[in-house]
């Protein structure tokens, strides 16, 4: 074999080798994908800090378990782990090979959070699973009751499968119910995601971005608010009513609960077929000026201009 050849034959290992590598990462095999760096080692152009990656590697086989909650708790912070940030590139497969692993160990009857920060639905996102996402966030929603992160779940769900009404709906749901408790990064549609961007951009906060998405979402038009929903419509009472009774609340608190009394008067006049103000929507429009004046007669001005009063 001439020199070139055996110069070909390295760059393909090293092509190879590394391939493997990530193929052992995908299906979180530690141990394989170790013994693939090692043998990437032996050619023309390995990384850099390769050894130092066999060695974090080391340690992440430490807990390669079949225990749920351990494999969930690293996943869930795989990002923040300090011993992963050497694999920037490669975290992505760390993380597909994180759920299937824990995808393989869930089970049907399981719909409650697996740990405090990582549910189900999560993991059957990562791995496509849409049927089980929809499974395990209508039994959630049945048995332990509303979550805004659940119904982004919904949502995602729902985008990925092309119905673009449904998506909305469930997005509403969550926005309006506590949009501090939802991730961005399950943030859907599409408008909806550019509406928080430029909040973000404006305001130069992500959190505030939030708090404002609600009602500059409604003002456009965005939303889809269902008139004839009893479960949720019941949930929103309760919220109210916990509210009504709080002496002293952060503007943050009076925004959501302005939210909460917005989507129950956007449900009664959705619903008023006679086109008249009812003495309940009255009331509630009355407390919704008492919370937050400015915010108020913006609602006012753009049901006006749409002649929607």
């Amino acid at each position: 074999m001439n020199v070139s050849s055996k110069q070909t034959n390295l760059f393909d290992d090293e092509n190879y080798y590394r391939n493997a590598y990530h193929v052992a990462l995908r299906e979180f095999n530690i141990e394989q994908a170790i013994k693939e760096l090692k043998k990437w080692q032996k050619t023309f152009f390995p990384p850099a800090d390769l050894h130092k990656k066999i060695i974090a590697l080391m340690k992440l086989a430490t807990v390669s378990t079949d225990d749920i909650n351990v494999l969930s708790e690293l996943y869930a912070g795989l990002y923040n782990t300090d011993y992963l940030t050497l694999f920037k590139d490669e975290r992505r497969y760390i993380k597909r090979g994180l759920a299937l692993k824990i995808y393989n160990l869930l089970t049907e009857q399981e719909y409650n959070f697996i740990i405090p920060a990582l549910h189900p639905a999560e993991i059957y996102i990562e791995m496509e699973d849409f049927k089980r996402v929809f499974s395990v966030c209508r039994q959630y929603l049945s048995h332990v009751g509303e979550k805004p992160l659940i119904r982004q779940f919904e949502a995602y769900a729902y985008y990925q499968e092309g119905n673009s009404n449904s998506t909305a709906i469930s997005t509403t749901y969550a926005i309006f119910d506590n949009v501090l408790q939802c991730n961005p990064n399950y943030l859907c549609p599409g408008s909806f995601v550019k509406k928080f961007d430029y909040l973000s951009q404006m305001t130069g906060s992500s959190r505030s971005a939030l708090l404002r998405l609600p009602f500059a979402l409604w003002k456009d038009g965005k939303t889809f608010i269902v008139p004839n929903d009893d479960h949720f419509e019941k949930y929103l009472r309760r919220c109210i009513n916990k509210e009504r009774k709080i002496a002293t609340r952060t503007v943050e608190e009076d925004t959501l609960y302005f939210y909460h009394l917005q989507y129950l008067a956007e449900m009664l006049r959705l619903r008023n077929t006679r086109k008249v103000v009812s003495r309940e929507l009255m009331d509630i429009r009355t407390e919704m000026n008492e919370i937050n004046n400015d915010m108020f007669s913006a609602y006012m001005n753009v049901l006006s201009s749409s002649f929607l009063v």
